[in-house]
């Protein structure tokens, strides 16, 4: 099976929610869209909540990636539904179907589970031969009537091996702008609170992974004109008061391009004075609370 063309589409929300007010898609779809890019391979990505599904991308598509959260499931099932209906092949992805892979292959080829940034490459050598099932980690299947779910990759991704999302390659109405002119940044993964209502730490670990700060220096470099302000999509900005402070610091100092940011973070951080006028002193204008056990 030779892959040409991808179309990867993140299915828009069944209502309002929190984060609405800013449209803004999730890194997934966008850091996977990048590495099949390098491979040579046509990638186009529909964020729903930016702009509609073209059904007849779809039919063009050699393979449909799909990435879903719990509330776009339903929809997600839907337009894999159809497009396998419509003979296009279909993976999906996501926080959702990584806790409910046996749900998902109801509606998909293939279901990726957990950090996919490890799996996609084998998952493409697999579907053009190169590789066999057993090769993919996180690959959920059936083979031989049989459901299989591959162990996850042993290590968890490091966050400085991971490619800068190339934004072109989302479809949008105002090419390489976002909506209201913030850009999104994720900077680590991990959590290390035991949050009973959270899907977090079962999806990325307890132990915090950083991207070092010339890392995230370049990112945010190389984002200039494309926005005004930033969103740091880390799920608590603030889990590593040191870290943080080293973080800032190193942008502020080597004048890295940081416009007004907002980003999530814990309680905790205000615990933190020398922390907190950091992050005022460097930009920050806004903070979502997290309460944390």
């Amino acid at each position: 099976m030779k892959i040409r063309k991808i179309l990867m589409v993140e299915p828009k929300a069944p209502a309002d929610h929190v984060y609405s007010i800013i449209r803004m898609p999730r890194l997934g779809l966008p850091i996977l869209g990048t590495l099949a890019s390098r491979r040579g391979i046509d990638v186009r990505i529909v964020i729903e909540d930016i702009v509609a599904v073209d059904f007849d991308q779809v039919r063009d598509a050699d393979l449909l990636c799909i990435s879903t959260i719990t509330s776009t499931a339903p929809g997600a099932y839907r337009l894999a539904d159809r497009a396998r209906a419509a003979g296009v092949p279909v993976v999906i992805g996501g926080p959702h179907v990584t806790f409910m892979p046996d749900e998902a292959l109801g509606h998909a080829d293939w279901v990726m589970r957990g950090e996919a940034e490890r799996s996609f490459g084998p998952f493409l050598d697999m579907l053009e031969q190169r590789a066999g099932p057993q090769d993919v980690p996180g690959l959920s299947c059936r083979l031989d009537g049989e459901t299989v779910h591959n162990p996850l990759a042993p290590d968890r991704v490091d966050m400085d091996s991971v490619p800068i999302p190339d934004f072109s390659l989302m479809s949008s109405k105002k090419k390489g702008k976002f909506d209201r002119g913030v850009v999104p940044i994720q900077t680590s993964r991990g959590c290390p609170h035991h949050c009973n209502f959270c899907s977090v730490t079962p999806m990325f670990g307890h132990k915090l992974r950083f991207a070092s700060a010339e890392h995230v220096a370049e990112e945010l470099e190389s984002r200039r004109g494309m926005g005004d302000g930033v969103f740091f999509y880390d799920d608590n900005f603030c889990a590593s008061p040191a870290r943080s402070k080293v973080l800032l610091d190193h942008l502020m100092s080597h004048d890295v391009f940081l416009p007004p940011w907002l980003a999530q973070v814990s309680v905790r951080a205000a615990r933190d004075l020398e922390l907190l006028q950091m992050m005022q002193r460097s930009g920050c204008h806004t903070v979502l609370w997290v309460s944390s056990r």
